[in-house]
């Protein structure tokens, strides 16, 4: 859509969901007091957004700096696509950051969620110069395309109490070379590694029960792998296409 900016109604009480779906030039929006509601993905393909403005009156949202928040700042909705700062801290303040609110930025390289509880579904997918995340150990799922086509992505550390890889978490990022999955992990998601190409390593702790389809497939420089004595389940084309893999080591030979 050619839409370059936006007179939003000063009645107006809710923005519903692909509300703004691909106004691709749109660079600015100001949200006026009366709107109690934003749904999620309200922005998609606003790729150019690079502020959301609230009105200071509102009673249930704020901005600082032009990042969608909560109005007591607990929780983060929305940081724009075309923000162009290479790193930012989460305020103390947030626990949760919601489902997409940084999906499409091309520009951040670091992010400080240490202080978050909850990390929500696509929340960095295609954040394609993201380098190095640490993930607190309060968060214990990670849904979705967290991670998704963060093609610069070569560290992660994951959260000590991690129960649920879900599906898609890392697809498609083809720098990461290996990650340590906590003792805690039980599942690991369908397509969660799919074409990570540079995956070399990785151990599954002895928690782990079930590996999706297509978990591992394209991952074409992995080359040893640890098997869980809990494995109950490995789905199709978990491992297709992983032309380097020497070794698998089972439990009790």
């Amino acid at each position: 859509a050619a839409l370059e900016e936006i007179n939003i109604p000063k009645k107006l009480e809710k923005i519903g969901f692909q509300a703004f779906y691909g106004c691709a030039l749109l660079t600015e929006a100001e949200i006026p007091a009366t709107v109690k509601e934003i749904e999620l993905f309200a922005w998609e393909g606003c790729n150019a957004l690079t502020a959301v403005h609230i009105d200071p009156k509102n009673a249930n949202y704020k901005d600082e700096d032009g990042i969608l928040f909560n109005k007591d700042g607990s929780t983060l909705f929305l940081y724009p696509s075309a923000k162009e700062d290479t790193e930012y801290t989460v305020p103390a303040s947030v626990h949760r950051v919601e489902d997409f609110a940084f999906i499409g930025n091309p520009y951040l390289k670091q992010v400080d969620i240490s202080g978050i509880t909850y990390l929500g579904e696509d929340a960095f997918y295609y954040c394609t110069a993201l380098e190095s995340i640490e993930l607190p150990d309060a968060v214990t799922e990670l849904k979705g395309s967290v991670f998704g086509s963060c093609t610069a992505l070569e560290s992660v550390r994951l959260p000590a109490q991690l129960t649920y890889i879900g599906d898609s978490c890392f697809y498609g990022c083809v720098h990461l070379k290996e990650i340590d999955i906590p003792e805690t992990v039980e599942t690991i998601g369908s397509y969660a590694f799919l074409n990570c190409g540079s995956l070399q390593r990785i151990v599954l702790p002895n928690t782990v029960k079930r590996i999706g389809s297509n978990a591992f497939n394209g991952c074409s420089m992995l080359s040893d792998i640890n098997w869980s004595p809990a494995l109950k389940t490995i789905e199709n084309a978990a491992f297709e296409k992983c032309a380097s893999l020497r070794e698998l080591i089972f439990p009790n030979g």
